[in-house]
């Protein structure tokens, strides 16, 4: 630690390790502009840190509502900057952002963010927002999502009022880049982390918005909703349907799937997707995904009518039927599976 509170202070490196969740920064400058301690209050100028990783221990468990969010004094930053912040649970690949500046106030009253914006990925963020410091914690946001490609820009909206308790969460987009909307009511610290979940998707790209996506033209329906299992755990499940009307070869940046249907099942450590039928540019599949973490990555499906040409265009044409097994466990990857090709080049 280098400085004075009338100079301003540097950190190299801070680190604040608690039993549940850790929180280290590097290269942090703090400058302050005023601070009482008759008033209890500290009005910093500008704090700003080359990297700000926060991470926490998952238990499995619903979180508990801490008595308070607020702080006993009144803290104010005019001017944040973060180059770098990641997040996630530990012992886990952190979520990462880019570019984070903000401003915001902390009081006994609870937290008031009136600047927020940010990079992940090709995304630009952008947030307003207040929470009160008690039960049920008080919650309103709007932030602004924003993301180009290829010299076309498209916005999405998120809304989110009610409390951390229930929370209610609106996103949308209405353009000819997106056109989406998703309502959820979510439960912060229930056993299950929301209560339904609705997402109407008539036309969406996700590669305007994601790194190493292919580019697809999206539309579709999922109506997801919880129930608690007889072991006290909970799942979440429902019907989903989607549309790819750009469908085609992987090595022309697009995915080789016209149509998908199905159900998800989703619980605490596992995921299930039933697929009941999957329609390719040419040929079908139906199978099962699932997904634990015991056990990792389990899949099985069965095709037929398939033309590997329509995969990669690199291919040759075919009209495969067959089945194939795969998982993926401790990082290992297994292939099993057999087909027989009617088409020009004998697969069996």
């Amino acid at each position: 630690v280098e400085g004075s509170l009338a100079a301003g202070v540097r950190i190299e490196r801070f680190e604040l390790k608690r039993t549940g969740w850790a929180v280290t920064a590097d290269s942090v400058a703090v400058d302050l502009r005023e601070w009482s301690l008759r008033q209890r209050s500290l009005d910093v100028e500008r704090v700003a840190a080359k990297r700000l990783q926060i991470d926490w221990v998952t238990s499995g468990a619903p979180s508990t509502p801490p008595a308070s969010l607020g702080l006993p004094f009144d803290l104010g930053v005019r001017r944040g900057s973060i180059h770098k912040l990641a997040l996630g649970a530990r012992g886990a690949a952190p979520t990462e952002f880019q570019r984070v500046e903000f401003s915001v106030r902390m009081n006994p009253q609870g937290i008031e963010v009136s600047d927020l914006a940010g990079e992940f990925e090709r995304t630009r963020i952008q947030a307003q927002g207040r929470i009160g410091a008690s039960e049920p914690f008080a919650t309103e946001a709007r932030v602004q999502l924003s993301s180009s490609l290829q010299g076309r820009s498209v916005v999405a909206t998120a809304l989110a009022t009610g409390s951390l308790q229930q929370l209610r969460l609106q996103v949308s987009a209405d353009d000819s880049a997106a056109r989406a909307r998703v309502d959820a009511v979510l439960l912060a610290f229930g056993d299950v982390p929301f209560e339904r979940l609705v997402v109407d998707i008539e036309s969406f790209d996700p590669a305007l918005w994601m790194n190493g996506v292919p580019s697809m033209q999206l539309r579709a329906r999922a109506d997801l909703a919880p129930t608690t299992l007889a072991d006290g755990s909970w799942s979440v499940g429902g019907p989903f349907s989607a549309e790819n009307s750009s469908a085609g070869p992987i090595d022309r940046d697009r995915l080789p799937v016209r149509s998908l249907r199905g159900t998800l099942a989703w619980a605490a450590q596992t995921l299930r997707l039933d697929v009941e039928r999957a329609e390719g540019v040419r040929g079908s599949a139906n199978g099962a995904l699932i997904w634990s973490k015991a056990g990792g990555v389990q899949a099985a499906a069965r095709f037929s009518g398939v033309d590997a040409s329509t995969l990669h265009s690199q291919m040759v044409a075919t009209n495969a039927s067959g089945q194939i097994d795969y998982s993926l466990i401790d990082g290992e990857q297994r292939f099993v599976g057999s087909a027989r090709n009617t088409g020009a080049l004998p697969l069996s």
